[in-house]
């Protein structure tokens, strides 16, 4: 179903009370369900993680990694200082400064590592209305609560919004900004978009995918539609206030690009070179999952009418295809609203929905095992 085909009151409905009620239950009870082994330090956890309970959440990679900047203020004397992680202070410019800007803010009030799980607490809750919005508008979703739920339980974002990450609070962005452009609000649509490169690169994608679209309309329409360039733009205006903040604090512009840190690149599909230094293993069989249901929409959507989503995804994936990272799932996160959406029409239906509920204890055991494993052991004596 088409959002022309889709009543008038469902496009135009409100996020009433009772509806922003259930999307908050719905964020809270899972990522308190995801918790309770570690409060309780459940037997079936690895060792490690039933040692330190609920600490273990914390102690999540990457939480610690935007953290330690945000107290650090991106300062090496102040970083090394902290004595916390083995790693130079240069490293943490990896992490781009969106996400450890609003735990610097919170964390006089609740402190550093309650202020990074508390605000993907509550961008989760915001994530989760925004998604509804967003199905309903740019796809005319019948189920929107339906797909909402589908995409926060997906097994990454899932430990994502749990944990500590940049993330949820660049998902956010991207989508807030994606409904106001779609409404006209270019100003706002502008910041959000400026936002979502500030708080990760791949920001920059969202707004190259943007500017392809611009150019699309010129081309078919013979006029620039100056607000959605304006808002393209501002993804790289959002990275390049991330190069001022670093020229002030490591006096290096480029220091993003001198972290040593980066996600490594290669030829397409070098994803399955187990030789590779963040692959090392030949076990990759879901990362074909991955691509095809990529390849899918790509090129159902491209004998349709294509909004500036459809350009979005296309630079996005045409980055993703080079990234030689076993954990493209992570990757892959900031389209995949988009694939739910267009197929909702799949998703609603009694089977699949059923084989959902059959699969959702799988995910949950996979969920809370990652969690229980993926932590550093070092002192945070700096931050307890």
């Amino acid at each position: 179903m088409t959002t022309n085909q889709v009543p008038t009151n469902l496009l135009t409905q409100k996020l009433s009370v009772p509806l922003l009620v259930r999307i908050g239950l719905l964020s809270l009870f899972t990522t308190f369900l995801v918790w309770l082994p570690f409060i309780t330090r459940y037997s079936g956890l690895p060792k490690n993680a039933r040692v330190f309970g609920f600490e273990s959440i914390y102690r999540n990679y990457d939480g610690m990694l935007f953290v330690i900047p945000a107290k650090g203020n991106y300062r090496s004397d102040q970083i090394e200082k902290l004595k916390v992680l083995d790693l130079k202070p240069s490293y943490y410019a990896a992490h781009t400064p969106g996400y450890p800007l609003l735990i610097k803010l919170l964390s006089p009030f609740v402190g550093y590592l309650e202020s990074m799980l508390l605000i993907n607490v509550v961008s989760s809750i915001a994530l989760g209305c925004l998604l509804y919005l967003f199905y309903v508008r740019f796809f005319g979703a019948t189920r929107p609560l339906l797909l909402v739920a589908i995409t926060l339980l997906l097994p990454r974002l899932w430990i994502l919004r749990s944990t500590g990450s940049s993330e949820i609070v660049f998902l956010c962005c991207i989508i807030s900004a994606s409904l106001l452009l779609k409404e006209r609000k270019y100003a706002w649509a502008a910041f959000f978009a400026a936002y979502a490169s500030f708080t990760r690169i791949h920001g920059i994608l969202f707004g190259l995918g943007i500017c392809l679209y611009a150019a699309s309309q010129l081309s078919r329409t013979k006029k620039m539609d100056w607000g959605t360039l304006l808002v393209g733009a501002s993804a790289v205006l959002g990275f390049g206030a991330t190069c001022l903040l670093y020229l002030r604090q490591y006096g290096d512009f480029f220091a993003y690009f001198h972290t040593g840190a980066l996600v490594p690149s290669g030829m397409i599909y070098s994803q399955f070179d187990s030789t590779a230094k963040e692959i090392k293993t030949f076990f990759l069989e879901d990362l074909l999952v991955y691509f095809g249901l990529v390849w899918v929409y790509i090129f159902d959507a491209i004998q349709k009418h294509k909004n500036f989503l459809f350009y979005f995804v296309v630079v996005y994936f045409g980055f993703a295809l080079t990234i030689q990272h076993r954990d493209l799932a992570r990757y892959l996160l900031p389209i995949m609203p988009v694939l739910i959406g267009s197929s909702s029409s799949i998703w609603e239906k009694k089977s699949v929905r059923l084989a959902l509920i059959a699969v959702l204890p799988a995910v949950y055991w996979y969920v809370v095992n990652f969690m229980g494993s993926n932590m550093f052991l070092d002192s945070m004596k700096a931050f307890m």
